[in-house]
C-alpha cells in the first residue's frame, strides 16, 4: 500500500532576495478578461510552488517514525546533507534539488507533537531556493508543518505569503487554503484564495475552487478560479487540453472567451494519458481542515488568512 501524508502547514513565507528586471510586474487590470487572465496565471504559479517545495520535504520524511523520535530525513540522490546526532537538525548544501529541477539550500528541524495528533511530528524548514545556483534569482522559504502517515496522500492546511522585488517594484502575494499531494499518483491540487498587492496596491484578490494538476505539467486541467472586477464576478475554468494549449475559458455575465495564458505550456512529463479529476474534500482537508470558508462565484472572496 503506498504511503499517506497528512501534512497541515500553518505558515510559509516565501520572500524574493533579488531583482529581476526581466520579469514583468503585474499591473491593475483594465478589463475583467484581464482581471481573469492575471488571476488564472498567479493561481497556476502559486499551484506549481506549493507542490515543489511541499514534495521535497514530504518525500524526504516518507518513512516511520523510529523509537523515541520522528523519521529519519532521507535527501534526494547528489544532494549532500548534514545531520545532527539526534537527527533532528539538517542542513542542505548548494547540490540540492527540488523535484522542478530547481536548487536549494538551508536547514531543517524535525521534532515529535504537533497538531496533527497521536503518531504525528513537526518540521520546521529555512530554504534558499533559485532556478540554478549563481542564477541571483533566489527566493527565500520559510515554514512550519505538523504531519502523519496514512494511506495515499500529503494534505496541507495552507497559509502563505510570498514576498519579491520585481523592476523596482514589491510584489507581495498572500495565499491560504486546502492543498493536497498525491506522490504515488504525482498529483497535487488546492483550494483556498490568493492576493497580489504591487507596492502596496491591491492587484489582484481571487478564489481558486478544485484545480488539480500533474506535477509534470506546468499548467492544471481542471478547477476554476474566480474573481471579482469592478463588480462583476468573473470564473476562469481549466480544462484537460489547457496543461498542452495554454488555453483557458473566461466567462463574465456577459461574454465567454477562450484566451491563452502567457505561461510555459506542453509540461515536461509528456505522458499522453489525460487524468480523471479526483473528488476531493478541501474543507476537511485530511483532518487538518480548511482556513478557508466555502464559497461559490457570486460569495465575496476572504482575505487570505495569515
Amino acid at each position: 500500500m503506498p504511503t499517506k501524508y497528512l501534512l497541515a502547514l500553518f505558515s510559509l513565507t516565501i520572500a524574493g532576495c533579488a531583482s529581476d528586471p526581466d520579469r514583468p510586474v503585474p499591473t491593475p487590470p483594465q478589463t475583467a478578461e484581464e482581471a481573469g487572465r492575471t488571476a488564472a496565471a498567479s493561481a497556476a504559479d502559486t499551484a506549481q510552488l506549493l507542490a515543489d517545495v511541499n514534495e521535497f520535504v514530504g518525500a524526504g520524511f516518507g518513512g516511520l517514525p523510529v523509537a523515541g523520535g520522528p523519521p529519519p530525513f532521507a535527501p534526494p540522490a547528489n544532494c549532500t546533507a548534514s545531520f545532527s546526532i539526534d537527527q533532528t537538525h539538517i542542513q542542505l548544501e548548494s547540490d540540492c534539488t527540488l523535484p522542478s529541477g530547481r536548487h536549494t539550500r538551508g536547514s531543517m528541524s524535525v521534532a515529535l507533537g504537533g497538531s496533527c495528533g497521536f503518531g504525528g511530528f513537526t518540521v520546521d524548514f529555512d530554504l534558499l531556493v533559485e532556478s540554478q545556483p549563481g542564477a541571483g534569482d533566489e527566493v527565500a522559504v520559510t515554514g512550519h508543518v505538523a504531519l502523519k502517515h496514512g494511506a495515499g496522500e500529503l494534505w496541507l492546511a495552507s497559509q502563505i505569503e510570498h514576498e519579491s522585488h520585481l523592476g523596482g517594484h514589491d510584489v507581495n502575494s498572500k495565499v491560504a487554503g486546502c492543498f493536497m499531494l498525491d506522490l504515488p499518483e504525482k498529483r497535487a491540487a488546492f483550494d483556498g484564495v490568493v492576493s497580489v498587492d504591487v507596492d502596496g496596491q491591491r492587484i489582484s484578490l481571487f478564489r481558486v475552487s478544485d484545480l488539480q494538476h500533474m506535477l509534470c505539467e506546468w499548467l492544471p486541467f481542471t478547477g476554476s478560479v474566480h474573481v471579482e472586477h469592478l463588480g462583476e464576478f468573473v470564473e476562469v475554468v481549466f480544462d484537460r487540453d489547457t496543461p498542452t494549449t495554454g488555453v483557458v475559458t473566461i466567462v463574465t455575465p456577459t461574454s465567454s472567451t477562450r484566451v491563452q495564458l502567457p505561461v510555459p505550456t506542453g509540461g515536461f512529463c509528456s505522458s499522453g494519458a489525460i487524468p480523471t479529476p479526483s473528488v476531493i474534500d478541501y474543507q476537511v482537508c485530511g483532518g487538518c481542515g480548511n482556513p478557508v470558508p466555502p464559497g461559490g462565484p457570486s460569495d465575496p472572496v476572504p482575505e487570505p488568512i495569515l
